[in-house]
């Protein structure tokens, strides 16, 4: 099935892609590790940007992610996935993912990623109009964002970024903000920094705010904490008053 754009009456745009998993993907438990899908997701994004109808969204930065994953996918399958523009504000918009397996349609992972768009000057500038026609009532997960500050005695570890984590905005991707969360929370687990518990199980949800840009050489510290329930908590930063990224993990 080709990527293709679909709308329905004078609102909506939808962009559908097949993808097939590859081996060299999977991490050591031989699924697809969170940070894959986040990839997938952003090169659904990267295509909705060579439509016409897409083209008036301009340029943009996304500022948080969430996803939500229902079943492990190996090497060797073939996803169905789609997007499309879920909320238009003022100067952010979200834009929605589903993938389905291709051959039962079962959902395999939803997500959202909320963008923020810019001018040349890389400030906040509002979306024409316009941009509200392309908004598809299909639905959208409702994941709460990370919040929280760090408390007394939180787990914490340095993290090396390196030249390899960019991407070509030349900064670290966003995906790979996935993988600093999840091994920091697999190495955390296995120290016993949680406490008691079953904390390096497979995640259910995760979500990501994106405070500042982060770059190779910069001294990136991740600490992270339980919260209610069977969350855990991240920060990422270069000092107290320096957030990188918050994060949040549902196992």
């Amino acid at each position: 099935m080709p990527p293709e754009d679909r709308g329905s009456g004078k609102s909506g745009h939808l962009v559908r892609a097949r993808l097939s998993t590859r081996g060299y993907e999977l991490g050591p438990r031989q699924v697809l590790p969170p940070s894959a899908y986040l990839r997938y997701l952003e090169h659904m994004r990267w295509t909705s940007r060579t439509r016409p109808t897409s083209r008036r969204v301009g340029q943009g930065v996304v500022r948080a992610l969430s996803i939500e994953l229902f079943q492990e996918v190996g090497a060797h399958v073939e996803l169905d996935l789609t997007l499309w523009i879920s909320r238009v504000g003022r100067t952010s918009l979200d834009m929605s993912h589903e993938i389905l397996l291709a051959d039962d349609g079962s959902t395999v992972a939803r997500s959202r990623a909320t963008l923020v768009s810019l001018d040349e000057r890389r400030r906040p500038t509002p979306f024409h109009d316009s941009v509200r026609e392309l908004i598809l009532d299909r639905g959208a997960i409702d994941i709460p964002p990370p919040e929280g500050s760090v408390p007394e005695g939180a787990y914490g570890r340095d993290l090396s970024v390196r030249p390899s984590d960019h991407d070509n905005q030349d900064h670290v991707n966003q995906a790979r903000y996935a993988d600093f969360v999840e091994d920091v929370r697999q190495i955390c687990s296995r120290e016993r920094g949680y406490g008691d518990g079953t904390w390096d199980a497979p995640l259910r949800r995760l979500s990501i705010a994106f405070e500042n840009e982060c770059r190779a050489g910069d001294p990136l510290v991740a600490r992270t904490w339980k919260s209610s329930g069977a969350s855990l908590e991240f920060q990422l930063d270069r000092g107290p008053d320096d957030i990188v990224a918050r994060a949040r993990v549902e196992i």
